[in-house]
């Protein structure tokens, strides 16, 4: 899946906010050395003005092991998902 077709769409947290997400394919090896990959992305809150936060997708080696590929046709689901999760914007003062 394109990052165009990713950031099209609009997905919804728990509590309502719709998110419009950017995932930069594909997952990286991890530059630390560590054993990990990473998919960096970016979620906008739909109908602010530019309100956004700078992701990063951490996946362990374990998790990869049992993953058939890192395509998104196969994680894309989770990933978003986990990000759908773990979003939560705050007004200007914290």
């Amino acid at each position: 899946m394109s990052q165009e077709q990713t950031s099209n769409r609009v997905y919804v947290t728990l509590s309502g906010l719709p998110l419009l997400i950017e995932l930069k394919w594909p997952f990286h090896k991890s530059g630390s050395g560590a054993d990990f990959w990473v998919l960096h992305g970016d979620i906008k809150l739909g109908g602010s003005e530019g309100l956004h936060a700078a992701v990063s997708v951490n996946l362990s080696a374990t998790v990869r092991e049992v993953l058939p590929t890192l395509e998104p046709k196969d994680v894309e689901g989770p990933v978003i998902n986990s990000l759908r999760l773990r979003a939560k914007f705050s007004g200007s003062g914290g």
